[in-house]
């Protein structure tokens, strides 16, 4: 559990970027050397950038001020 917290700590904030350095080599490797790979794989490589680059990003709206205080405050019970 603790490798996994520091893997986490490690990647806090880089996720968004490795997200999409994996969608921009694949894009590369579609344009520059287009019969390196099936156009599935290809897919494949964009669509698991675009994971985690979304999931960088929604991890980083998750910690905005607005976002937190939106989460902790109690309903209003009536």
């Amino acid at each position: 559990m603790k490798k996994l917290k520091q893997l986490w700590e490690f990647l806090n904030g880089k996720k968004t970027n490795i997200g999409m350095a994996i969608v921009l080599i694949a894009q590369g490797i579609q344009v520059f050397t287009p019969n390196l790979l099936p156009t599935e794989q290809i897919d494949f490589i964009q669509m698991v950038g675009g994971l985690i680059g979304g999931f960088g990003l929604a991890h980083k709206g998750a910690k905005t001020k607005p976002i937190q205080q939106l989460i902790r405050t109690k309903p209003k019970e009536k």
